[in-house]
């Protein structure tokens, strides 16, 4: 007869859910640790959810505004006094 896949270990015990684990989806990232010469251990790598992504539009030419480009004016010049110029 034709061989199986399944373990018949009568001590294994079935992962949580089911007798089969689930199946991941293709190209899934994992770590493998090997716990001894038959035995290793896969474990799905899950994306950090500590962030939140937000769209930032593109702004290829801003509108032109005097005010304030008088502001960035005296912002340089004071900038220009009192930061040491860039050494290479």
């Amino acid at each position: 007869m034709g061989s199986s896949h399944h373990d018949c270990n009568p001590h294994r015990r079935p992962p949580p859910g089911g007798d089969a684990p689930r199946e991941l989806p293709a190209k899934s990232p994992v770590t493998i640790q090997q716990l001894d010469e038959d035995t290793f251990l896969v474990k799905r790598q899950r994306p950090s959810k500590d962030y939140v992504m937000i769209a930032v539009p593109v702004i290829k030419k801003l509108k032109s505004d005097p005010e304030w480009e008088a502001v960035e004016s005296r912002m340089a010049a004071h900038h220009k006094r009192t930061i040491a110029p860039f050494e290479e």
